[in-house]
């Protein structure tokens, strides 16, 4: 049951990384409390939930670098950074 919830909330936050994310919210997504939530996520994971949210935004910030449409902080921003200095 656990992991099913962080599936759910892995695949809701991948949709939402331009948006502020936050265990509550990812918790909520998976319809679990904050504690039990990080601890099933950290399990399966290996990493924090906020620590995959940054390797995820990073992933998703790549191919946006690449193609040279946008400036840094235009990526940043696209992907969910709050800023550049978090972004670098």
């Amino acid at each position: 049951p656990g992991d099913d919830g962080v599936t759910r909330s892995m695949d809701w936050a991948l949709r939402h990384l331009h948006t502020p994310l936050s265990v509550p919210a990812l918790a909520g997504a998976a319809r679990m409390s904050e504690r039990s939530y990080a601890r099933h996520f950290t399990r399966r994971n290996g990493v924090s939930p906020m620590r995959w949210v940054v390797a995820q935004r990073v992933a998703a910030s790549l191919p946006l670098l690449e193609s040279g449409e946008g400036t840094v902080d235009e990526v940043a921003a696209a992907v969910g950074f709050d800023s550049t200095a978090t972004y670098r």
